[in-house]
């Protein structure tokens, strides 16, 4: 019963080989080294027959020592993480070929392919390149690399090597059959520096998994850029070869002092062989390898990281700018505007790309110089980033203004940020860009030129005046001077005394009830715009999506500058209105940054995709409370 149960099972085996794909790949465990410093070159063979004429025992590249360390057939159990957590499950028949590259000298170098002979036919190997420093030269920062498909090991991608130590993983670790480790710096940061961190899970060739769950990244006093896909490849620790699954992210402190990074944990099944009696040693072997339903059981495992701990520093008040928002990093800022001409009422487009390395999540617009000619709207915002954690890239603010008067120029911009290598502020600057903008029609003359007079005298400043009829002169009083004679009531004195003390109330009076009447409305007026800004509160809080919740945020904006001016609709233009009620300048571009957010959203298409971070709602909504609660 066992044989035949032997003979199915290997049949199976042998059409689902058959319909697999076959690889031919070359793998170095690591794309840049120095000298003297060993990488480890495998040449893995999937689903193939075995080579026949593989180098041995050495390659020949002049400045690098290739010698082969040996070859290996494996059955590979490989997976993906799939949507719920979970993953999907294959299986690879697999020859591997070893051999350790040390390098003899700095430069670049290209290991060529070659051909061999593979189940009757020929095959060739690619190339593989290596970058070579000279000893003790710092390694850049890690480059992408393409995607692969899955379940078929990508080339590795240089790892963020951990302070002093080597980037093969923790010697101490060599032998145990899972082990996990967290790499970032040691050395003290600022608030608002972005942090690069890898989290690396290893386990040993020879153990099947399953069922691997994706772990989950977050604490307190940073914020984490959420773990994405990992990348899988194989790393020789000791001299025992080992499965690397490497998840990238990157943290943010928020507060200074020293805060603790907790352990990450991944959590999975680990394939036990439970051979039925009766199968010897090499079975056992191949179960173990190679896990089959009904063959062996799932034993729960969970691997995590040890725990770390950074000391965060506050930024310096010294040389602060006016204009600093809290971005932190390394910049550049550029400039451009389209269209070049605009006729009256157009708008131009005002393009400011800010790009480097940095906390762009937390970055606000640069600053407008000399824009008192234009009339200027929020900016949209566009970023895209360079490496999977968004720490890197370029971040595009468009502003939209229309030309007052006549322009020949944009207004220039200013972006401030701390460097924390240089351990200072930074300002950039952008100059004007050239362009040709009409200022909108219409506007009173300044003054309109009088006709000349006809008949002026020449020389004289003033017309002449046209001739006329005498007039008759008065006639002769009615009543002789000796007489009493009809006064009018208006000249009655008692009747002057009336008008003085009516004079007097009303100078007294009626600045009082025109005061009370006054109060009265503005009271009123107040009622109902501390109603609409408790009922954008109350939205606020309710809201579902990004672009609710900015519309809510943008309205209770409105409604706390139309509350302090004590009228409603009084705010054409809120941000003209933060810039002259918020004296703080980084809560005033905190505030302006919210109603850039809710244009975004609103007119920017696309941009509303995904829920509402709980820390991004935290963030708005208590910098909403602060603005309601200050005295201006």
């Amino acid at each position: 019963m066992n044989l035949r149960f032997v003979r199915l099972f290997l049949a199976a085996l042998l059409l689902a080989g058959a319909s697999a794909r076959a690889e031919v790949l070359t793998v170095l465990s690591r794309n840049e080294t120095e000298v003297g410093q060993p990488v480890v070159l495998l040449y893995r063979f999937v689903n193939t027959d075995q080579p026949e004429d593989m180098p041995d025992p050495t390659i020949m590249v002049n400045g690098l020592q290739i010698r082969f360390q040996g070859a290996s057939r494996q059955n590979n159990f490989s997976f993906s993480f799939g949507g719920g957590g979970g993953g999907q499950n294959r299986s690879e028949s697999v020859f591997e070929y070893t051999y350790a590259v040390t390098p003899l000298q700095p430069g670049q170098f290209t290991i060529p392919g070659f051909e061999v002979r593979v189940g009757g036919k020929t095959v060739r190997t690619k190339p593989a390149k290596l970058k070579v420093f000279g000893a003790g030269g710092a390694l850049p920062p890690p480059q992408a690399v393409p995607q692969v498909p899955p379940g078929i090991l990508p080339q590795p991608v240089q790892p963020l090597p951990p302070p002093g130590g080597r980037p093969t993983g923790p010697p101490d670790r060599e032998g145990e059959p899972y082990f996990a480790e967290l790499l970032m710096t040691s050395k003290p940061v600022y608030v608002g520096e972005v942090v690069p961190v890898d989290i690396r899970f290893y386990f040993r060739g020879d153990v099947p998994l399953s069922d691997i769950q994706h772990p989950t990244f977050s604490g307190d006093g940073f914020t984490a850029v959420p773990l994405g896909e990992p990348q899988q490849n194989e790393q020789m620790v000791g001299n025992l070869p080992y499965r690397v699954i490497t998840f990238r992210s990157a943290i943010t402190a928020v507060k200074t002092g020293e805060i603790e990074i907790p352990p990450v944990t991944m959590a999975g099944r680990m394939m036990v062989s439970a051979v039925p009696p009766g199968f010897d040693a090499f079975f056992d072997q191949f179960f173990r390898n190679m896990p089959v339903p009904g063959m062996g059981r799932a034993e729960p495992v969970e691997v995590s990281t040890r725990g770390r701990t950074l000391k965060v520093l506050a930024l310096p008040k010294e040389g602060r700018p006016a204009d600093f928002s809290g971005a932190v990093g390394q910049f550049t800022l550029e400039a451009a505007a389209d269209p070049n001409a605009a006729g009256p009422g157009e708008p131009v487009t005002l393009s400011l790309a800010v790009s480097g390395r940095g906390n762009f999540d937390a970055m606000s617009p640069p600053i407008l110089k000399d824009a008192e000619e234009w009339r200027t709207y929020a900016p949209k915002e566009k970023f895209d980033k360079d490496d999977a954690v968004g720490s890197a890239g370029t971040k595009t603010f468009d502003f939209k203004m229309v030309a007052r008067s006549n322009q020949t120029q944009t207004p220039g911009a200013e972006f401030s940020y701390f460097d924390p290598r240089k351990k200072e502020y930074v300002t950039l600057k952008a100059e004007p860009q050239s362009v040709d903008a009409a200022g909108r029609d219409g506007g009173e003359p300044e003054g309109d030129a009088l006709p000349p007079v006809a008949n002026a005298a020449p020389g004289s400043g003033a017309a002449a005046q046209a001739p006329v009829d005498d007039i008759a002169p008065p006639a002769v009083a009615l009543a002789s001077s000796h007489g009493r004679g009809f006064l009018p009531v208006i000249h009655a004195r008692w009747f002057r005394a009336l008008n003085l003390v009516l004079l007097a109330l009303a100078i007294v009076v009626l600045p009082v009830l025109l005061w009370l009447w006054r109060r009265r409305l503005k009271m009123a007026r107040i009622t109902e715009l501390e109603w609409a800004l408790r009922q954008a509160k109350s939205a606020l809080h309710k809201a579902a999506d990004k672009t609710e919740f900015y519309n809510a945020a943008a309205h209770f904006v409105q409604a706390r500058l139309e509350l302090l001016n004590g009228n409603a609709g009084t705010v054409p233009d809120p941000a003209a209105a933060l810039q002259q009620r918020v004296s703080d300048p980084m809560e005033r571009r905190e505030l302006q940054s919210v109603l850039a957010r809710r244009d975004e959203l609103k007119y920017g298409g696309g941009a509303a995709i995904g829920s509402l971070p709980d820390d991004e709602r935290r963030r708005v909504v208590s910098l909403l409370e602060k603005f309601a609660a200050a005295k201006y």
